[in-house]
């Protein structure tokens, strides 16, 4: 019997949640349903929370375009996680989310410090709902929590229409979890190996007859396959729908979340020893000392106004402010150590403080026109970003040398400060943008997107010495794709888009390099499969660099190292997607890379070595027709050989692949029960070679859990 709940407490706990979001705001700024679809009274096109036949894909999705066009309509490779994913195999973080994203390749080369890679290039780029941020150097410090998104949302390849300068590799889109017009409410427990703990809760209904909130709160704490290390966090997340008039909807969101780590790695384990052979340790090993710690805070805050101006046409302006802080004691290890007796490495200490503030806002008008008797769609739009960063350290070099790190307890080595600042950055980046783009429908079956965005950058201050003073005015970044339905469920496609990103390195003479640039090519199939319940995806890609800074040696009359451009890399290769519902009850994700990448001379070979030019990733779920309480599901994630080459001698790490298991039984129609088992085979890896350093990835884990919704 199914329980009923007294609904007048509803609107009470939720507005209780969301003042509580307020408060969090005032203060922190200053330091399952499977899916939750809604309907809002107001018709707007916005789309909101949204629902499929299949648990593993969504009808449309805005990252490409803005145009709100299905994966079969989009004239690009898109990949997207829902909800229901990272629920079944327990993605709790953003590195877990991308491990499991076709064409996506996680590099966590320290516990709290994580590059992303795709088709070669450093991801740059990620959003959160369509607002774009850039990450310059490419690199992800904490642990960005999942469970206040509905989605996860990848366009592979250049996004310069919507993003504008960054790398030829993806664009990483977090779709935040919005009210809902029912009510509804989870909450959930977990708990596993090395101490893993973990409560989630997530509230969402009508606050009154315009009104709808949701309150999502999650805590994490757990210890580590690697010695000593441990990491806690928290994350608070509230959102409140206001339809100010039928045509009008406010929404307001806030999101709050806070990383502590104890004996996190700074660097990390050397790779071969002094006598040219690889470093083989127990997976335990780390080089982390046991006063180290890095605690990060980020506190977002966002207003959204959607108005429908009739006719088929809205306006939507966001603006979004980001504050991020972080403060961190760290020990860096570093050398090559003896074979036998495991000496050899030395190290240094740092205090280090980040405070980094950022403002986006983006406003645009969409809709239809008429043009020779049909129908084609329009965007133009107008974005601004201003980003202030400020971070320095003060460091201690004075260590003696490290005891054998095999062993090392991380105890007996002390940091001693003095008060000098040997390093840090106080930078400014602004960039304005106007972008435009239309979807032509020249027959039935052909639609042509064509735009550009017109984009300012202007950067000033220094980074550790280096002047970040750089101006570009009218960079222009083009875009062109064509569709063409071959059969009602088959579309060729092809698209071509530039690529632009700033460059902070100087030549000999102390003048600036010319920005990075390129092209980017590609073509590809879609077809949708049983009845479009299953959406297959075959894409060729071939991305050209220019002007890529290397370095060329340092300046005899200052000692600084200068740079000069060169042909960059290119990359080409192809992708293969199938994503939807098989059968009733039976989910799938499975997608396959494979490309090679070219260099000339200059360009560190390494960059090459460290990428896995093939990988295999898998998700799918069934749920037993004659047992439909049951839900099982596996994961496999498989990369091809990496190598690298460090002082003249190659670091190989074999190809592996990582199997998950998954399985969930609902006891009622309120409370499951579910229990996932990662890295089944026990496979011993390192989580990296994009540095020359590396640790290794955990062994076999398990974790049980008990889910309440209703």
């Amino acid at each position: 019997m199914r329980t009923t709940l007294n609904r007048g407490w509803q609107p009470c706990v939720l507005a209780a949640a969301i003042a509580f979001v307020n408060g969090a705001y005032g203060e922190g700024v200053t330091e399952n349903q499977e899916d939750e679809g809604e309907s809002p009274t107001i018709e707007l096109v916005e789309v909101r929370a949204v629902q499929s036949s299949s648990d593993y894909s969504v009808p449309t999705m805005n990252t490409a375009t803005k145009f709100g066009l299905s994966a079969f309509e989009t004239p690009q490779s898109v990949s997207v996680i829902t909800r229901a994913q990272i629920d079944d195999f327990e993605l709790d973080n953003m590195n877990d989310v991308l491990s499991l994203t076709t064409g996506v390749n996680v590099e966590s080369v320290e516990t709290d410090r994580t590059y992303f890679t795709a088709r070669g290039f450093d991801i740059t780029n990620f959003q959160y709902d369509g607002m774009g941020l850039q990450v310059p150097d490419g690199n992800i410090s904490g642990d960005i929590d999942t469970y206040a998104f509905e989605r996860v949302e990848v366009v592979r390849g250049p996004n310069g229409l919507m993003t504008g300068a960054g790398n030829p590799s993806a664009t990483v889109n977090m779709v935040r979890k919005r009210p809902t017009d029912d009510f509804q409410i989870q909450t959930s427990a977990s708990a596993g190996s090395y101490d893993h703990t973990r409560v989630e809760s997530d509230i969402s209904g009508r606050l009154g007859e315009r009104v709808r909130g949701r309150f999502v709160t999650a805590w994490q704490d757990n210890e580590s396959h690697l010695d000593r290390y441990a990491h806690e966090k928290s994350l608070v997340y509230g959102v409140v729908d206001v339809e100010i008039t039928d045509a009008t909807l406010l929404t307001l969101g806030y999101t709050w979340q806070r990383n502590k780590s104890d004996s996190p790695l700074w660097g990390a384990l050397p790779l071969l020893y002094s006598d040219g052979s690889e470093v083989s340790v127990d997976r335990s090993t780390s080089t982390a000392s046991d006063w180290a710690g890095w605690i990060s805070k980020e506190a977002q805050a966002f207003a959204e106004v959607v108005h429908d101006l009739g006719n088929g046409w809205q306006v939507k302006g966001t603006y979004t402010y980001i504050k991020h802080n972080e403060d961190a004691d760290l020990f860096y290890a570093f050398g090559t150590p003896d074979r036998e007796t495991g000496l050899g490495l030395y190290g240094y200490g740092s205090d280090y403080t980040e405070h980094n503030t950022m403002d986006l806002f983006d406003v645009y008008v969409s809709g239809q026109y008429q043009l020779a008797g049909r129908e084609h769609d329009l965007v133009l739009g107008y974005s601004w970003s201003e980003s202030v960063v400020d971070n320095f350290s003060y460091m201690d070099d004075d260590f003696p040398a490290m005891p054998d790190f095999r062993t090392w307890n991380g105890s007996g080595i002390e940091m001693n400060l003095r008060d000098i600042v040997r390093g840090g950055g106080d930078y400014k980046d602004r960039q304005r943008s106007i972008y435009g783009a239309t979807r032509l429908s020249i027959t039935d079956k052909l639609k042509v997107l064509l735009g550009a965005r017109v984009s300012d950058w202007d950067t000033s201050g220094e980074s550790y010495g280096l002047s970040q003073d750089s101006k570009y005015s009218g960079v222009t970044t083009p875009y062109a794709g064509v569709v063409y339905q071959l059969l009602d469920n088959v579309a060729l496609y092809a698209s071509y888009t530039d690529i632009f990103t700033q460059q902070t390195e100087e030549d000999i003479n102390g003048s600036r390099l010319d920005p990075l640039e390129g092209r980017s090519y590609e073509v590809g199939v879609k077809s949708e499969l049983l009845a479009g319940r299953l959406l297959l995806s075959v894409a060729a890609f071939d991305i050209e660099q220019e002007n890529l800074a290397v370095s060329a040696g340092f300046n005899p009359m200052t000692g600084d190292e200068y740079y000069e451009s060169s042909d960059g890399i290119s990359s080409q290769g192809f992708e293969v997607e199938l994503v939807g519902e098989i059968t009733r009850g039976w989910d799938v994700m499975a997608g396959y890379t494979n490309f090679d990448m070219d260099a000339n001379q200059q360009t560190d070979e390494n960059v090459i070595r460290f990428t896995p030019d093939k990988t295999f990733k898998l998700a799918s779920s069934y749920r037993l027709p004659w047992l439909p309480a049951l839900k099982m599901g596996v994961s496999v994630k498989w990369q091809d050989e990496t190598s690298r080459i460090d002082s003249g001698a190659e670091v190989v790490q074999d190809s592996y692949k990582l199997v998950d298991l998954f399985a969930n039984y609902d006891l009622s129609d309120n409370l499951r029960l579910s229990l996932n088992v990662k890295n089944v085979t026990d496979e011993k890896y390192f989580t990296s070679l994009y540095w020359a350093q590396s640790y290794y990835g955990a062994p076999t884990t398990a974790t049980a859990s008990i889910n309440w919704r209703y």
